[in-house]
């Protein structure tokens, strides 16, 4: 693992995970169990609920988002990982920024500003998603038709 450009590695030994976007037939969260320093910005983490390396491998270019609680005293919230990513559609349309990953019990929601139009909750499911550019703070979806009318 590393840390999402600009901000610092925060995982630490007992910290509930929520792994974003989810992965089918994947937990939706963990517990880190343990965190190993590898040099170079790179760590080890082991999780709970992911017994193998196969399975963790599942995970590679996801996120792990921590609840608010259990960030460092003066965290900047709006440094949060992927608040203020783009979403973007498939036909490179913009839909706005992401807001805030609100937790639900079917999956989690992207809640998404959209100019001129109000917000949106989009369904962070893997199936709707295309890439994560973190890189380039930006999320490319493909969504069912009319889901942004709703």
């Amino acid at each position: 693992m590393r840390a999402r450009a600009g901000l610092p590695f925060l995982l630490e030994e007992g910290m509930e995970v929520t792994f974003v976007p989810p992965v089918l037939r994947m937990p939706r969260s963990s517990v880190v169990r343990k965190v190993v320093e590898q040099g170079d910005g790179r760590f080890v983490v082991y999780f709970r609920d992911v017994p193998s390396i196969d399975e963790a491998e599942k995970l590679q270019g996801h996120f792990c988002l921590v609840s608010k609680d259990d960030l460092p005293e003066g965290w900047d919230e709006d440094e949060w990982p992927i608040a203020g990513f783009s979403v973007e559609l498939l036909s490179g349309e913009h839909v706005g920024q992401v807001s805030e990953v609100i937790e639900n019990p079917a999956h989690p929601l992207l809640s998404v500003v959209r100019e001129g139009s109000g917000d949106v909750l989009i369904p962070l499911v893997e199936e709707f998603i295309v890439e994560v550019d973190a890189e380039g703070s930006r999320i490319v979806m493909d969504l069912p038709q009319g889901l942004l009318d709703l």
